[in-house]
């Protein structure tokens, strides 16, 4: 983490170190996704192991329950990787709220 980021919890740190770690994977197939036009197949996986589209998600549901600063710096550190994997995150995420509202 950068100096000056304001993270209030150890949750909030775990999940931007996640992020922190996945870049490198989203930086290395940033041309693979870019020729196929989609997210490839172990970028969505890393994603999804470190649970990063569970940001919203409340806890009572099995999620992280993040707050919107927390879940911003997340999207941050992968937008500095690939912007486009960034934009996927943020759509992943929110469907993934208005989806655990619907149970």
């Amino acid at each position: 983490m950068r100096q000056g980021d304001n993270v209030r919890t150890v949750a909030d740190a775990a999940l931007i170190g996640a992020a922190q770690r996945i870049a490198p994977l989203v930086r290395a197939c940033r041309d693979e996704g870019e020729r196929e036009r989609r997210l490839p197949a172990q970028v969505l996986a890393g994603m999804y192991e470190a649970r990063l589209f569970r940001m919203y998600i409340p806890e009572a549901l099995d999620g992280l329950e993040i707050d919107p600063i927390t879940s911003m710096i997340v999207v941050e550190e992968i937008a500095r990787a690939d912007a486009a994997v960034a934009w996927n995150l943020t759509l992943g995420a929110t469907y993934g709220l208005w989806h655990s509202c619907s149970r």
